[in-house]
């Protein structure tokens, strides 16, 4: 009897490290596609759309400092569901690394400007822009989505065989263990 009693102790131990060892995982899997995520659209996004803003938009150097902190600390929020988003507009467009370049083109593109343009705006606004200077560089902003979009969505999944996280729309060696789906 007391075998049986060690076997069901025994059992609901390792049913219980199980357990645990799938929420270790699904945690580092998020953690890694937050980091790859993140880091990719703070390095690309401040360099290509702070020269936007300050050559093409006029920003004044205080107004471009604003924007970059603003779009820096909702990207550190935000980064990671434009990456879900992003997984999820190629699914809607049957869009993989395997899809010709235009299709690739119209994946990123759209999915970045219906992301990204109005909390572009927003942001332009809280960082005290004129009228003038939001619609100027929102406008601007789509344009370069419309040429930037897709060597962001490239350089984002680069990073992301950079973190071992699966990436959208480029290919990638698969080996056991090596990218996990998120």
């Amino acid at each position: 009897m007391e075998t049986n009693g060690i076997n069901q102790d025994l059992e609901e131990r390792v049913s219980n490290t199980s357990k645990y060892s799938n929420v270790v995982s699904t945690i580092k899997k998020e953690v890694r596609g937050y980091l790859a995520d993140t880091t990719s659209v703070l390095l690309f996004g401040n360099v290509v759309y702070g020269a936007n803003e300050f050559f093409i938009g006029g920003l004044e150097p205080d107004e471009l400092l604003k924007t970059r902190l603003g779009m820096s600390a909702f990207n550190l929020i935000f980064s990671r569901p434009y990456g879900k988003v992003r997984e999820y507009w190629a699914k809607l467009l049957k869009a993989d690394a395997d899809s010709s370049r235009l299709k690739k083109f119209i994946t990123d593109t759209s999915s970045n400007i219906v992301f990204y343009s109005p909390i572009y705006a927003s942001m332009m606004w809280m960082a005290d822009a004129s009228p003038n200077e939001i619609i100027t560089t929102t406008l601007s902003g789509i344009a370069i989505s419309s040429v930037a979009a897709r060597p962001m969505g490239w350089f984002m999944d680069k990073t992301r065989k950079l973190f071992k996280v699966k990436p959208t729309l480029e290919s990638y060696v698969e080996k056991k263990d090596n990218y996990e789906k998120i």
